[in-house]
């Protein structure tokens, strides 16, 4: 399972925010990978997250630029997503 976002236009990003507030602790997707694509065919992973316990996980990267940015979540369903931000703090050494 993933969550794909079109940006309609390559956009730099050095940090990122998955939010999730489940009522179910089932839910909180504990392992997911940040995935960045130029066409939203082939894609690249960014960075990764396993054994995630927080309701809010908040990564710095290394700046990447892309038009298309995918959660995958390869532990599949139940999860529960509220929020997926993007930034370009242009931090460096990020």
């Amino acid at each position: 399972d993933w969550l794909a976002l079109d940006l309609e236009w390559p956009r730099r990003i050095d940090r990122y925010v998955v939010a999730s507030q489940p009522g179910d602790p089932a839910y909180l997707p504990r392992r997911f990978t940040l995935q960045a694509s130029d066409d939203g065919f082939a894609w690249i992973d960014v960075d990764s997250v396993s054994g995630n316990r927080s309701p809010r996980v908040e990564r710095r990267v290394a700046e990447f630029r892309a038009r298309h940015v995918r959660l995958y979540l390869p532990d599949g369903k139940p999860f529960r997503i509220d929020e997926l931000e993007l930034y370009r703090d242009g931090v460096p050494g990020a």
